[in-house]
């Protein structure tokens, strides 16, 4: 059963979201799209509404998860803050052991608490070194806001040969096309089989309003763009409007009778999606493009 307006407006209300993050987690709408939407002037899309019900959903999950957190005293939970320089160098230290960085992190206190404590019983114990290349990452913040370089890693085996040069690159987080943005993505850098220069970062894809080019799901490398002027038609750009970014194709429409946003061609900037489940052209209104889609690196 879909929402109704009203339950939509009080929604947003309750988890203080504003209109225009609304249009961001539907794939990009404009604000004024969601304010036609919730004052009965244009009707909205069943695919809309179903997205809106899940979002609800989801937060109504959270309130619930978060409920359940609060009464169990017997979890204890700590975390730890980071810069990317001193992650990173934790997770090679991992790496070299076969280890998560989670399980390195839980065995390098265990064996500290052994030191200190001989037969106190430890978590390590049940830890087995992983088989494969299959890491699980969680980065602490960030520092020096705006730099996103990659790294090269020398992994070595077990007999302390080389195994071969690893690149990494910084996924910075999720990017919405046609779904909202997944709280399970968190920043952490990623392995890419070459090295990126360091204006050059990855975005993990949320939603199918790129496909059939770009899947739900998939990482791109995508290059800042700091030029003054427009990308070339047809390029995938990452658009912020500056509420939230949107990952589109660019392209140009003919301009209406009036719009000033024209160029000298008589032409108007748009954003389009390639799935054409997801038909609504939107005009650039004052955003801009943050970023250039260069390739996808795993699905």
């Amino acid at each position: 059963m879909h929402p109704t307006r009203d339950e939509i407006k009080a929604w947003l209300k309750a988890h203080r979201h504003d209109r225009a993050w609304l249009g961001q987690q539907c794939g990009g709408i404009q604000k004024r799209t969601v304010d036609n939407w919730l004052s009965a002037s244009q009707d909205i899309p069943a695919g809309t509404l179903s997205l809106i019900g899940r979002l609800m959903a989801d937060d109504r999950a959270a309130e619930a998860a978060a409920k359940r957190a609060g009464s169990d005293r017997a979890a204890q939970v700590f975390s730890v803050e980071v810069d990317l320089d001193t992650f990173r160098g934790y997770n090679r230290a991992a790496l070299a052991k076969g280890l998560t960085i989670e399980e390195w992190i839980i065995r390098t206190c265990d064996e500290e608490v052994e030191r200190m404590s001989p037969g106190v019983a430890t978590l390590s114990s049940n830890i087995v070194p992983l088989a494969g290349s299959g890491i699980r990452e969680k980065k602490g913040r960030r520092e020096g806001k705006g730099e996103h370089r990659t790294s090269n890693v020398q992994h070595r085996t077990s007999k302390g040969t080389a195994a071969g040069e690893e690149h990494w690159l910084d996924l910075l987080g999720g990017i919405a096309a046609g779904a909202p943005i997944s709280a399970a993505i968190e920043p952490a850098p990623v392995r890419t089989a070459k090295a990126y220069p360091a204006d050059h970062y990855a975005l993990k894809v949320c939603g199918r309003s790129m496909e059939p080019k770009i899947a739900d799901g998939a990482t791109i490398v995508v290059q800042r763009f700091q030029d003054k002027g427009f990308p070339k038609k047809g390029t995938i750009v990452v658009y912020n409007d500056g509420h939230g970014a949107t990952l589109k194709e660019f392209g140009y429409r003919k301009a209406k009778a009036g719009e000033e946003s024209a160029n000298g061609f008589g032409q108007v900037p748009v954003l389009r999606s390639l799935n054409k489940e997801f038909p609504e052209v939107q005009t650039m209104e004052g955003g801009r493009v943050d970023g250039i889609f260069l390739e996808i690196i795993n699905h």
